[in-house]
């Protein structure tokens, strides 16, 4: 888990341009991804260029990068029980991180970053789940090579299950740290508290809101809040076997999705958590079969306000969307 790479070797591979099939499938790629830029370089004819790529590999391919995806099938839920209504659906997931939050040997702005993602099909949304970690800074405690990180993080988040439709940019601090168990088993820890800059949860009551075309009521509550994640991973030769996260977010709302000037408002506070679990067997080489628990939580306290009345009302929101998905995995370390 904690092996290193020969830096001789990172150099011999940074000089050597690609070119050929390999650069074709690159640049394709990369245009899918960001079709501006992709147009842009072919107009410049940087697409077909050759140079030599960057000589420290953190500019490029930092090593410590891990990639897990899997496929499988997800179960949902209602309530207290996953045999409440329960519905089933194919999943994909993909967790991927950037660099090495212990061993980077630079520690500019998103030098390391990690990635998750969720595609369920057949439900409301495909896409259930997209949450974005970046370091800014970062500072070893005791110095490079330490088993203790405190980085100030921003992050990007976007979550859309049956309990909560989540989104929000927010801005923290974090505690990452590993613990050597033995040569190939390892622990890393990560405890973070963030404050959200502006954060959005769907709203109960957007269909009160007295507008000309019901369409276009926005049916979100915004606001600023605060959240807190704390995660664990224990860790084959870098690959997970067991894991378990838990997260929470409180959004502090004065501006509801029901408001409209001079006849109806609305205040909320919004506090919506998940928390689960991983286990992953390995079959053969970098593949194994898993299996999550996971369960997202929801409460809501509105206090709704009528201008022309007075009248004030308070209502209270709970759901509950508990959710178990098995699957087929592949883990890659760099």
């Amino acid at each position: 888990m904690w092996r290193e790479s020969s830096p001789s070797s990172w150099q011999r591979r940074s000089v050597v341009p690609r070119s050929g099939r390999g650069r074709f499938w690159k640049e394709f790629g990369a245009f899918l991804v960001d079709p501006v830029r992709g147009f842009n370089r072919l107009v410049s004819g940087r697409a077909k260029g050759k140079a030599p790529n960057p000589t420290d590999p953190m500019d490029w391919r930092p090593k410590g990068g891990r990639t897990f995806v899997a496929t499988g099938f997800r179960s949902i839920g209602e309530g207290s029980s996953i045999t409440n209504n329960t519905e089933s659906y194919y999943t994909i997931l993909l967790n991927h991180s950037y660099g090495d939050v212990f061993e980077n040997t630079r520690r500019k702005p998103f030098d390391y970053m990690d990635f998750v993602a969720e595609m369920n099909f057949g439900e409301k949304a495909k896409l259930g789940n997209v949450q974005i970690r970046g370091d800014l800074a970062s500072w070893p405690i005791g110095g490079e090579g330490g088993d203790h990180v405190i980085s100030l993080m921003q992050h990007f988040d976007y979550m859309n299950n049956n309990a909560y439709e989540f989104g929000g940019q927010s801005v923290g601090v974090g505690l990452s740290s590993r613990f050597r168990l033995s040569d190939t088993l390892g622990l890393t820890t990560r405890v973070d508290g963030h404050g959200v800059i502006l954060g959005a949860v769907n709203a109960d009551y957007s269909w009160l809101a007295d507008v000309a075309e019901q369409e276009r009521i926005r049916e979100y509550d915004y606001g600023p809040g605060a959240g807190a994640t704390a995660t664990a991973t224990l860790s084959l030769s870098g690959r997970p076997l067991l894991a378990a996260l838990y997260r929470f977010e409180w959004i502090d709302v004065r501006n509801g999705s029901v408001y409209n000037k001079g006849s109806f408002g609305s205040d909320a506070n919004h506090y919506v958590q998940m928390a689960g679990a991983r286990v992953v067997v390995p079959i053969r080489g970098r593949l194994g079969i898993g299996a999550d628990a996971y369960v997202f939580l929801r409460d809501s306290h509105y206090t709704l306000a009528n201008a022309e009345t007075g009248e004030v009302r308070k209502s209270d929101v709970s759901q509950r969307n508990p959710q178990v998905r098995v699957y087929l995995s592949f883990s890659d370390v760099r």
